[in-house]
């Protein structure tokens, strides 16, 4: 097993940078969830890494060897990565058994045939490697892809969008087989999606990018919880954001009040700064017992989403939303509390 290691990648289309300064770790036997809008970068990382592409700075391994540099690429045929694409791109005239043994053609017929077979009962389709792609669900065409990128032994696994082509109930049911089998497999696994639930239930490891670079790494709660900026955080969830100034110890003066949080940040005396809380941790007409960070609000709408309602509140002309486990009628009159640990 080996980690695949970027170092100051750098890329360009016409003079502008759309991987800048990208610096990676896929450990090995884990799986790197990179997450991003479209335009990010996800992608020319994964054409970078796989050879598709060459370096303008920087340098790419796969454990100690050196695969890309700006000067060397190391041709994609002799990187021993696997890739699964959105599209699974299998061969339509051939079973899923001939499917997963395409790429082995280094062995004898009866050891391939062999191999393939083991692979497809690894991801639970022993018993359709006589189906045709036509004949398979997409769930299982998406296993049967997965299981012929595995069965060459490849030092790397590249996912790409690898379930966006799928309604959200097989999605759902299927991230958590996914994330097994990329588990059971022991390989270092890249994992590109624009879809943060997504992203948080298969990585180990998530990389957020913007506008080509990285806007922060770490374990998924990390980064949900401890955001290092404004844009990540509303990009790793729904937010309110309020522009506030520091008075310390612990408080921010907002237009409609003063803020108490829970953690010292050490700010300097007035100090422009932005206050984040979540909208299912915004309470409605329900005050803990000495609570701060109580003000009046208006509802100006509720919305029904299937799990909560959100409630569109304005609170002395500044507009915030709630989640809530019931609606409040337009134009109510509530009280609004933000939790000191939930900011």
């Amino acid at each position: 097993m080996s980690s695949i290691t970027l170092s100051h990648v750098k890329r360009a289309y016409n003079g502008v940078l759309a991987v800048d300064d990208v610096s990676l770790v896929a450990p090995e036997a884990k799986v790197l969830a990179m997450l991003g809008p479209s335009g990010s970068g996800k992608s020319t990382i994964m054409r970078l890494i796989a050879g598709l592409e060459p370096l303008a700075h920087g340098e790419i391994r796969i454990g100690d060897e050196r695969i890309s540099t700006a000067a060397h690429t190391l041709p994609t045929e002799q990187r021993r990565i696997g890739m699964v694409f959105q599209d699974y791109s299998l061969f339509p005239h051939l079973n899923a058994g001939a499917n997963v043994a395409f790429g082995l053609d280094k062995l004898g017929r009866a050891e391939r045939d062999a191999l393939a077979l083991q692979w497809l009962d690894r991801v639970g389709l022993k018993h359709r490697a006589q189906a045709f792609p036509h004949e398979l669900s997409g769930g299982e065409q998406q296993r049967v892809a997965l299981a012929r990128a595995l069965a060459p032994d490849p030092h790397l696994l590249m996912l790409d969008e690898p379930l966006g082509a799928l309604d959200h109930t097989l999605r759902v049911s299927l991230i958590h087989e996914l994330r097994r089998i990329l588990h059971g497999s022991g390989k270092p696994a890249i994992y590109v999606t624009h879809d943060r639930e997504e992203a948080f239930a298969i990585a180990d490891r998530l990389a957020v990018l913007h506008e080509g670079h990285i806007m922060q790494t770490g374990a998924p709660e990390l980064l949900f919880k401890k955001p290092v900026n404004a844009w990540l955080a509303s990009f790793l969830g729904l937010g309110n954001l309020i522009k506030s100034m520091s008075a310390p110890p612990n408080t921010a003066a907002v237009t409609f009040g003063c803020f108490t949080f829970a953690e010292s940040i050490n700010l300097p005396e007035k100090s422009a700064c932005a206050l984040l809380f979540r909208p299912k941790d915004l309470l409605i007409n329900a005050q803990p017992l000495g609570a701060v960070n109580t003000f009046d609000a208006k509802v100006i709408d509720s919305v029904f989403m299937g799990d909560y309602w959100q409630v569109n509140l304005r609170v002395q002309g500044l507009d915030l939303e709630a989640h809530s486990g019931q609606s409040h009628p337009a134009g109510t009159s509530v009280t609004v509390t933000i939790p000191p640990e939930k900011i």
